[in-house]
């Protein structure tokens, strides 16, 4: 179960997100070890850019996985 603190900080986080975009990455960090995740991605999919990672949290992505991913999925992402 998560704490009352550790719920207020991750709310706190996502609610300042939207106004500087560094905080997604913060956010998702926090929400990897609340729910014991060990990655987080926040991605944005566009039918006419692909994929792009805009945040991740938790353990550093690999660039590997990250080509890896956007080449399988350029415009279709399986987590839509």
């Amino acid at each position: 179960m998560i704490s009352t603190q550790a719920h207020s900080d991750l709310l706190a986080t996502l609610y300042s997100a939207p106004l500087d975009d560094s905080q997604w990455q913060v956010f998702l960090t926090q929400l990897c070890e609340v729910t014991k995740s060990r990655i987080g991605f926040f991605l944005r999919n566009d039918s006419t850019l692909g994929n792009r990672t805009l945040a991740s949290g938790g353990m550093p992505v690999p660039a590997q996985v990250e080509q890896s991913f956007k080449a399988a999925h350029t415009y279709s992402d399986p987590f839509r």
